[in-house]
């Protein structure tokens, strides 16, 4: 069906692989295991199938791919590279931890607005010179956790 040639320049293009996961969808159904090496990637086409599989099904659904490298370099920690129990437990830190910021409220988001402003402000003055936007990044997350 699909050789290795056309896997790699899948790679490089967004509009094949959208074509070919589609190909690929009417043969195999909305949802089908792609194999990579060693390790399967699901794919999950459709409003209706994802629900399914992100709402319905979140239990069996809530785990990620950990390479040797993820393993060996984030020690199983952060939201996004745990999985399963842990992964739960840090979701509802982070979640009540931004909620306790002000997360959800108008005041919030107009803040961040104001920043966001601020941010393209200092970004355009530097007419598209390198600099290291660090600084005025962490200004702007300060003046948004502080206000």
């Amino acid at each position: 069906m699909f050789c290795s040639c056309q896997l790699a320049f899948i790679l490089v293009s967004k509009t094949v692989l959208f074509e070919i996961n589609m190909q690929l969808s009417k043969v195999y159904g909305k949802v089908f295991t792609i194999w990579v090496g060693p390790m399967p990637i699901v794919v999950v086409n459709g409003f209706h199938a994802v629900k399914q599989v992100l709402i319905n099904q979140a239990e069996e659904t809530n785990w990620r791919v950990v390479t040797p490298f993820i393993r060996d370099s984030m020690k199983g920690k952060g939201i996004l590279f745990s999985s399963g129990p842990a992964w739960k437990e840090q979701r509802r830190f982070a979640m009540a931890t931004l909620r306790s910021l002000g997360l959800g409220r108008k005041s919030l988001e107009h803040r961040v607005q104001e920043e966001a402003g601020k941010l393209v402000e200092i970004f355009s003055s530097k007419e598209g010179k390198a600099f290291d936007p660090s600084l005025p990044l962490f200004h702007s997350i300060s003046n948004v956790i502080s206000s």
